[in-house]
């Protein structure tokens, strides 16, 4: 996802938001060492989630962890050892609710990757919608998460309400594979903007500001 509209949903919303580094050979622990962090420097107690868990729902072959071969349901299980409650309100909901609260709710969601394997013309640079997935061949696929929960698709938030966090038309620009992923060409100096990173060890949280 985009760093600079992550870091300007931050700011319209008035909530810190923490980039924490997490080593990918180890991402288990470093996601248990960055939720110990939070609850340290925040007192968390309860996290809420996007995720729409399901125990047949693997993590294999998403772009952020190819290796890991763990379901969400025990990668939630696994954090539940610190003391912080976990909920996925989503998880009861079917697909096609969720993605009319979009619309409900006045989210784009745009799509920014689509898996190779999955890749259609038209939809990078859209906005996620029901309609938009049902004009497509995909919505009949019984092997295509209408939500994208096992990596088929990705989209990052540009405007809530009133709230606008990208101003130029994503369909404007270019795409291009990247680990087998389709993605768009954001502007490579645009897209990595000096954000404070922290880097967690045993032994101190270390935050590094990169250009």
């Amino acid at each position: 996802h985009p760093l600079p509209i992550l870091a300007s949903h931050s700011q319209s919303f008035g909530v810190p938001h923490e980039f924490i580094v997490i080593d990918q050979e180890n991402w288990l622990d470093g996601y248990n060492r960055a939720f110990a962090y939070l609850k340290r420097r925040y007192g968390i107690r309860r996290v809420v989630t996007g995720d729409i868990l399901s125990g047949s729902v693997s993590i294999t072959g998403s772009l952020a962890f190819p290796n890991s071969s763990l379901s969400w349901a025990s990668w939630i299980d696994s954090l539940c050892g610190l003391d912080v409650h976990f909920e996925a309100p989503l998880s009861n909901l079917y697909a096609e609710d969720i993605l009319e609260l979009l619309a409900a709710y006045k989210v784009e969601a745009v799509i920014t990757g689509l898996a190779q394997e999955w890749f259609t013309e038209g939809l990078l640079g859209k906005p996620l919608s029901l309609a938009l997935l049902k004009s497509t061949p995909l919505f009949s696929n019984t092997g295509f998460d209408l939500c994208g929960e096992r990596g088929e698709y990705h989209t990052t938030v540009i405007r809530f309400q009133q709230s606008i966090f990208y101003a130029v038309d994503p369909i404007a620009l270019t795409s291009s594979l990247f680990k087998g992923v389709w993605v768009l060409d954001w502007d490579a100096r645009w897209l990595d903007p000096p954000l404070r990173r922290i880097e967690i060890d045993e032994n101190r949280d270390r935050h590094v500001a990169t250009a």
